[in-house]
């Protein structure tokens, strides 16, 4: 009877050493999907300053044409040199508060933590009211697109 009982001890033991190392992988990739998106994120900005900097070289491209001409196709590169500028600045103060909540979890997944600090995703009610308004201004925008003015 002690050695039944003891192999369903071992199975048991067996079985949540298991289950303990697919939570543990599960956590991995979802560390790694915050530092993969943080990454997206700050790329998307990158480019949109890239882009606008583009527009604005655009302006002086070309020297073929009427000064009309120049003076629309100048207007028109400067026009979409702010609207990346803007989408810039829009998406930075929008994903800034989410930025920074992940910088632990990332200084944690590159090793610059020091080991045995806990990570504390934070329960400050100013995070929870920035979330919301995201949230609530997703919502009522009926489905537009977010650069109409």
């Amino acid at each position: 009877m002690f050695f039944i009982f003891t192999a369903n001890l071992i199975k048991f033991d067996l079985a949540l050493r298991v289950e303990w190392a697919k939570c543990q992988a599960c956590a991995d990739r979802w560390n790694e999907e915050v530092v993969l998106l943080n990454e997206e994120m700050r790329q998307v900005i990158e480019y949109c300053g890239w882009k606008a900097s583009w527009w604005k070289q655009q302006a002086s491209q070309r020297g073929d044409v009427s000064p009309e001409l120049a003076e629309g196709l100048l207007a028109f590169a400067e026009e979409q040199a702010a609207m990346e500028d803007s989408i810039a600045i829009r998406f930075a103060s929008q994903w800034a508060p989410i930025r920074k909540r992940a910088l632990p979890l990332i200084a944690k997944f590159w090793g610059t933590e020091p080991d045995g600090t806990d990570i504390i995703m934070g329960d400050s009610e100013e995070e929870e009211e920035i979330v919301e308004f995201m949230v609530g201004e997703e919502d009522d925008d009926g489905g537009g697109s977010d650069f109409d003015e």
